[in-house]
Order: C-alpha cells, then structure tokens, then sequence
C-alpha cells in the first residue's frame, strides 16, 4: 500500500507515470480482491479530476506506515530518475535533432518523455511540499530547486555555469536512492 500511494502522491506531480501507478494498483486488488477500497480506486481508475481522488487519498494516507511510505518515495524517484531524467549535453543533443522545434521543457518532455536535473528538481520541491515527511528528507528533495531558482531566477533555465554544483546534485540523488534501495 505504501509503494501505491508514494506512486500516487508522485504521479500528481509529474515524478510517475499513470501506467506505473495503476500497475501497482492491479497488482495490488489482483492480491485483495476483496478489499473495498481498492475496488473503489480501480473504479475511478479512468478519472483525472484531483476532486474525485481526494477521499481515496485521505483513506490511502490512513492505511501506510509513514516510514515504509518514505522509503517508497525514494525507491519510486529513484526508478523515475534513472529512466527520464537526462543531462545537459544529452538535452542539447535532442534539441539539435529536434532543429529547434521544441520551445519549452514542457514540449520537451511531451515529445520525448525525459526531464532535466532541473525539471526534477522543480517537481521534488512540489512534492516534498505536499508531503508531510521527515524534515531532513524534505530538505534533500527541496534544497536544489532554491539553488537553481537563485542561480537562475529569470531564464527558469539549468544554469550552465557551474558544472561541478549540478554533479554534487547528482551525487546526493543518487547516495539518497541507493541508500533507500539498500535500506530494503
């Protein structure tokens, strides 16, 4: 239940996606086919009006264990990063391919399913504000968007120019998922 709501929780802000969330979701009522609640998930399975979802949510929040729940996020985010999140020189190889056709991230991500560091981090700072979750973990899923915001405030572009900042980023993603996946 705990990977089914950090998959949920996680898909409203763009860090999942919807096939990974509702394959959770029949795995879990092929397992509980009984369980009221999943019947009632997998019946509004087809609806994307956030109103619709939050009684679910309330009552999936009731039924985790916060620290389970927690250890889910980072696994989750960690698979999520692995597979969309790109570096800089494979974003500008794209758009090179692309000759210029895409004009935003947004159109990016549409047209190619990846995301930036920077993306991500944008959409972290999002979840980790929806989330009431330890403040330390909050903190790593926050604190590198304020840095890319002060670096780059107006273009809301990576900022190309300190290399080495952007892997200490990586780095501390990456020790924070493996660590997750390890603590198993």
């Amino acid at each position: 239940m705990e990977k089914l709501a950090a998959l949920f929780i996680e898909w409203t802000c763009e860090l999942c996606t919807k096939e990974a969330y509702f394959a959770e979701l029949d795995r879990l009522f092929l397992e509980n086919p009984e369980d009221v609640f999943l019947l009632e998930l997998e019946m509004i399975c087809s609806v994307e009006d956030y109103d619709v979802w939050s009684k679910p949510w309330r009552t999936l929040k009731e039924r985790i264990d916060r620290a389970l729940f927690e250890r889910e996020i980072f696994i989750t985010l960690g698979s999520f990063y692995d597979k969309y999140c790109i570096t800089d020189s494979e974003y500008d190889e794209i758009c090179a391919r692309f000759k210029g056709d895409l004009e935003s991230r947004e159109e990016f991500f549409k047209e190619t399913g990846k995301i930036t560091l920077w993306q991500f981090c944008e959409r972290c700072f999002e979840l980790a504000g929806s989330l009431d979750i330890d403040r330390k973990l909050k903190k790593v899923l926050m604190s590198p968007h304020y840095t890319f915001e002060h670096m780059d405030r107006y273009a809301g572009e990576l900022p190309q120019t300190d290399e080495e900042y952007i892997e200490e980023i990586r780095q501390t993603f990456r020790k924070t998922f493996d660590f997750y996946k390890e603590k198993k």
